[in-house]
């Protein structure tokens, strides 16, 4: 309201503004509550959720109790209530094998509101190396068959199961992981092509090839190609995207990460390591520029610790004179404090 006073009396002038409610009322349903990861179908549903900002459109996300961990997507927002598929990562033994998972609900203004629940998640039993091999190769060719039917997301959620089964139960064939985590990079990289592109894809998509990167010993040229590709092609998408949706926080961070795998990825000689680090910071440089765009915008950016891939690319050159490297005093930087917010330190 607005009040204007004058000698001989006031005037006040109101205006109604509506804000936006999120849904309320409903409810979400798990069956079952007790699951295998990446074995055991789970379906997630909303119920009777009422809002007056039509239609209403839901999320699946999940998150492992007892880790660090904001909530990862199991799908992204869809006109349907009800999403049927595998949890891609078990509970932890010390918490009970408790996974949460969440309901979104958004309505047609953008309010979002949440159902959460607490699911327990096992990891299969594979007693061997054959028992392990088999189950990944059945991961990665309903792997193929979802791609080849356009369920990219169900791609994105398997490839993040097998992740997590290979990253915890190494099969001692170096060759035969490095051709699996190969092919997972490959598929990855196919389904991010079909996808529409979102801030939330790229979030999506770089938190699980960070997982698929998860050993960086069965990590081969295939794989660091293929890897370099798509750190470049999630750039280039969070580039095309409105500042608001541009590259977030976490997205950044998943990317340095995934940046540091490969940095310890085995190479065959000191000019292919060399050729690794230079790619490195090469897109260290980037995801910088990405998150300064941000900062331009009013978007403050999280600082990352990329003090061990700084260490990593150290290396590259002659080991005695990290100058002689292919970058420089890019690179010298980075071992002095402060120094290197340009290039390597965001």
């Amino acid at each position: 309201s607005v009040t204007a006073s004058q000698s001989h009396g006031n005037v006040t002038a109101y205006v109604d503004i509506r804000v936006n409610v999120a849904s309320k009322d409903g409810t979400m349903r798990v069956t079952p509550t007790a699951a295998t990861m990446m074995v055991t179908s789970v379906t997630i549903s909303g119920h009777d959720w009422v809002d007056t900002d039509m239609p209403l459109w839901y999320q699946v996300k999940y998150m492992v109790v007892g880790k660090s961990r904001k909530p990862a997507a199991l799908s992204a927002f869809t006109p349907s209530s009800s999403w049927t598929g595998f949890i891609p990562e078990a509970g932890l033994a010390e918490w009970g094998n408790l996974v949460t998972v969440y309901l979104l609900v958004r309505d047609a203004l953008g309010a979002v509101s949440t159902a959460f629940t607490n699911i327990t998640v096992e990891m299969p039993l594979l007693e061997d190396a054959t028992q392990l091999n088999e189950f990944v190769d059945g991961l990665l060719g309903s792997s193929d068959d979802m791609l080849k039917n356009g369920d990219a997301e169900g791609v994105a959620v398997a490839l993040k199961g097998t992740s997590a089964v290979l990253n915890s139960a190494q099969s001692g064939n170096t060759s035969k992981a490095q051709a699996d985590r190969a092919r997972m990079t490959n598929l990855l990289g196919s389904a991010l092509d079909v996808m529409a592109p979102s801030g939330a894809v790229v979030s999506w998509i770089a938190a699980t090839l960070v997982e698929v990167l998860g050993v960086p010993e069965e990590i081969n040229g295939d794989t660091l190609n293929a890897s370099f590709r798509m750190f470049s092609s999630l750039l280039d998408i969070s580039a095309g995207l409105s500042v608001t949706e541009g590259l977030s926080t976490d997205s950044g961070a998943s990317i340095t990460r995934g940046l540091s795998s490969l940095m310890g990825a085995p190479t065959s000689s000191a000019e292919d390591l060399t050729a690794v680090a230079a790619r490195s910071v090469e897109t260290l440089n980037q995801v910088g520029a990405a998150w300064l765009r941000n900062l331009a915008a009013g978007e403050t950016p999280s600082e990352v610790a990329t003090a061990t891939l700084s260490a990593k690319v150290m290396n590259a050159g002659d080991p005695n004179d990290p100058a002689s490297s292919l970058f420089g005093a890019s690179i010298a930087a980075a071992s002095t404090p402060g120094a290197a917010a340009a290039s390597v330190q965001f």
